[in-house]
């Protein structure tokens, strides 16, 4: 509607202007409005280009606006996304020569590079600047317990849940950590509690089951698994977990019915 408004005080306006200048003044100024509508309207064709694709809209914004952090962000996390690592870094670094503070783009780059003294230095800059990113509290929890820093890792995880509790990813990891450790009552505990907060999360059905399966209580991992299915029916992974799981349990039919859906998945 506001749109429609400006369209047609410009009309009226050029219908004043032209009943005042009289018929050259008019024809001149019906030719400067119609060269601007022209104008206009290629602008409006180009521009239009930029919404073809999402790539095509983050790269005109960083075009448009080369110096501003955050269309460099929302270009890299697209570039992140489409597993284009190299292109990604490079705008996560642009973003960090922009704003400096930026803790998001330092925990995302955490995430890509490959060297883990790296990563672990750009997650702690990020919880220099941010203490309480539970992304990258997980992160580095996660790289802490693959160099076998248990207990930093331990700590890492426990803090992201205490600032993101409804973080499905952070409970499956601490969960198996303390798995691994044979702490296998606090590691229930921590599963439920997930389930509890994250009750739409099939990752996290399928994970505990996978923890019931492996302390004796294979009845119990199918009602979860079935679970993870319901919550996302192309679950391929809970699909291949419940056909072995069947198979243990000499039902053999049902055991290939689950591994017939995962073959055709």
């Amino acid at each position: 509607m506001p749109s429609m408004g400006f369209c047609i005080l410009c009309v009226h306006g050029l219908s004043r202007l032209s009943s005042r200048v009289g018929p050259r003044g008019s024809s001149a100024l019906t030719f400067c409005f119609l060269l601007l509508l022209v104008l206009f309207s290629c602008k409006s064709v180009s521009q239009s280009e930029c919404w073809r694709s999402r790539e095509a809209l983050f790269r005109s914004g960083v075009q448009t606006l080369p110096h501003n952090a955050k269309v460099h962000y929302n270009y890299a996390n697209f570039l992140k996304d489409q597993n284009r690592k190299e292109e990604a870094i490079n705008h996560y670094k642009i973003v960090l020569r922009l704003y400096p503070k930026h803790s998001s783009a330092l925990n995302n780059l955490g995430t890509l590079t490959s060297n883990v003294t790296a990563a672990e230095e750009y997650y702690r800059k990020a919880l220099d600047i941010s203490p309480q990113h539970s992304r990258a509290l997980f992160n580095l929890g996660n790289l802490l317990r693959t160099q076998g820093r248990n207990e930093e890792a331990e700590v890492s995880l426990k803090e992201s849940l205490l600032h993101g509790p409804y973080f499905a990813d952070a409970y499956s990891s601490l969960g198996s950590l303390l798995a691994d450790q044979k702490r296998h009552e606090e590691a229930k505990e921590v599963y439920l509690a997930g389930i509890k907060n994250c009750p739409e999360s099939s990752d996290l059905q399928n994970n505990y089951g996978v923890f019931l399966v492996d302390i004796g209580s294979p009845q119990k991992a199918v009602s979860h698994y079935l679970l993870a299915l319901r919550l996302r029916p192309n679950h391929h992974v809970a699909m291949l977990n419940l056909g072995r799981l069947y198979r243990s349990l000499n039902q053999n039919s049902e055991a290939g019915k689950w591994y017939k859906k995962y073959g055709h998945r």
